[in-house]
């Protein structure tokens, strides 16, 4: 729970889940697919080259200010299934080092290495500038990472497509001289969309698996997935729980507030860190995926429902529920709610709240740690500085019907937290915000959000218990509602009932759900019929 905890901190419950290629479970009968019939020469004989390898290409540190230089932006490539004249499949790994991405070229592994074998293709995985090793500078000041915005890191890989120079082939092999194919899953399927949309025609193809698409600062959506779908009397409890607190805050009864968070071992924090802190682990939910156990999810139901109502309450609860009217769920009565708060914060305050304390300073004096030059705080400053939003806060009152944040958890807090991780006391030259900064509305205007209406034989896809789907086109509350298909338009988009992040990126998840599978392998011919009419093909 720590680990989960830290890196949640580092990205400031931002829009951050990409596919993490560790402890990835290798599909058990991965079938070879039909191959898609494409003009490409005989396979090479491998024996006297070698067939993967590590590259590094010459990139612009700034794409409007060339005259600043270049850096070396890393990429893996496998040529293990490509043919002469065979199209290249590009994967971004999004926001992580690309060094345990290899086994991405598997066809046991991912849709990746299943695209590749179905069209005969190379695979290039290609690094995030400011990740890994394919860093322009090599410490992480203010006036170095202002070179570190959305509108860079999409012009990398357009300008990567078209001067690219392939190891393993002396023919040309740019995205003009074969198709090229554009695959991410989450903040890297958002730039997949973004540049199908921003740049059209760059790839010939592309696949945008759980996109976070549209910036929405207050991302009050963000649970409700776990609503819908999870355990009924946990999310009816929690939520009276949570509208108890909110009673408290309202009226100003510091008192009681203070014991309250006492009870969940939390007595010295600040009460906005303390309302995130309640929010925070609820956030497992995230990292659920077929064939995985949510246990961390059971464990904390079955705190908020795991009162005795045979046991006497404890003194403290009693007053608790006489001096503050409870506004409880229609189904919930005050001794349950109250019942519910015992339980729930006795197995918040074992287990989670020695966590949430550094060194013996508890989170709202610990921003300090995040100046140093950490991987998260990359992602940290594009969401701080670019305006990707994804901030997991709490609905305008009457928006849901049970709320699981407070409302009291706004985006100012998170605002407040990024001005407090980039201070001057934290780093003379991380006071001020990055060039490339921009409101939420300017930066949907930009990649175009919800609507992207110039992108082409492109996949969009979301899983109906996905935390970030409410971000992607297939949001609920997309004005006009969900994007549909369109085939004149070459957009396909898939909602998976039985999905969560990007699961159909994984093997193993098509080999254990039928719906993946049925979704994965529409993927594929679909890929397949669009590569099939590419001009060079004809």
């Amino acid at each position: 729970m720590l680990t989960y905890f830290t890196v949640s901190l580092l990205h400031i419950l931002g829009a951050r889940s990409t596919p993490i290629p560790y402890d990835v479970p290798f599909a058990e009968n991965h079938r070879l697919p039909n191959a898609c019939d494409l003009p490409l020469g005989p396979a090479p004989s491998h024996k006297s080259i070698p067939f993967h390898g590590r590259g590094d290409f010459a990139q612009l540190i700034h794409h409007t200010d060339p005259g600043l230089g270049l850096f070396s932006q890393t990429y893996l490539w496998n040529s293990s299934f490509w043919r002469p004249g065979a199209p290249i499949v590009v994967f971004l790994p999004g926001e992580s080092p690309i060094d345990g991405y290899w086994i991405f070229n598997r066809p046991d592994v991912s849709t990746v290495g299943v695209i590749a074998e179905n069209l005969g293709a190379a695979t290039i995985i290609l690094e995030h500038r400011y990740y890994g090793s394919s860093l322009p500078y090599s410490n992480f000041t203010k006036a170095n990472l202002q070179y570190l915005t959305v509108d860079n890191a999409l012009r990398d890989v357009v300008r990567f497509a078209q001067n690219f120079i392939a190891p393993w082939t002396d023919g040309p092999s740019t995205a003009k001289d074969v198709p090229w194919i554009l695959i991410g899953g989450s903040y890297s399927a958002a730039q997949t969309g973004w540049i199908a949309n921003m740049f059209p025609g760059t790839f010939w193809a592309y696949i945008s698996a759980s996109p976070i698409l549209q910036a929405i600062p207050s991302y009050w959506a963000y649970l409700l997935p776990l609503m819908e779908h999870g355990p009924e009397g946990c999310v009816r409890l929690l939520s009276s729980v949570t509208r108890f607190i909110d009673d408290i805050i309202e009226a100003g009864d510091e008192k009681n507030l203070q014991a309250i968070k006492t009870l969940f071992g939390l007595a010295e924090m600040k009460t906005p860190d303390f309302l995130y802190s309640l929010s925070e682990i609820w956030g497992d939910w995230s990292i659920i995926d077929i064939g995985q156990n949510d246990t961390a999810i059971e464990a904390y139901c079955g705190w908020v429902e795991g009162s005795d109502p045979d046991l006497e309450l404890d003194d403290m609860f009693l007053e608790l529920d006489k001096s503050i009217e409870v506004q409880a769920d229609w189904a919930t009565s005050s001794e349950q709610t109250i019942r519910a708060l015992q339980t729930y914060s006795a197995g918040f305050r074992k287990y989670i709240a020695p966590n949430l304390c550094i060194n013996g300073t508890c989170l709202d004096e610990s921003y300090a740690r995040l100046s140093e030059p950490l991987n998260g705080q990359m992602y940290e400053w594009l969401l701080c500085n670019d305006m990707m939003g994804g901030y997991v806060t709490g609905a305008p009152l009457g928006a849901l019907s049970t709320p699981l944040v407070s409302r009291f958890l706004t985006y100012d807090y998170f605002q407040t937290r990024c001005a407090m991780v980039h201070s001057p006391e934290s780093s003379a030259e991380l006071e001020d915000t990055a060039s490339g900064h921009r409101t939420a509305e300017a930066f949907n205007r930009y990649t175009g959000g919800w609507f992207p209406t110039d992108a082409r034989r492109i996949i969009y896809s979301a899983g109906e218990m996905d935390v970030w789907r409410e971000m992607s086109v297939s949001a609920r509350l997309r004005p006009g509602g969900p994007l549909q298909s369109d085939p004149e338009s070459d957009v396909v988009v898939h909602l998976i009932k039985t999905g969560w992040h990007h699961s159909e990126m994984y093997t193993r998840n098509a080999e254990l759900d039928d719906e993946v599978q049925r979704v994965r392998d529409q993927e594929v011919d679909q890929i397949c019929y669009w590569t099939q009419q590419w001009p060079g093909y004809r």
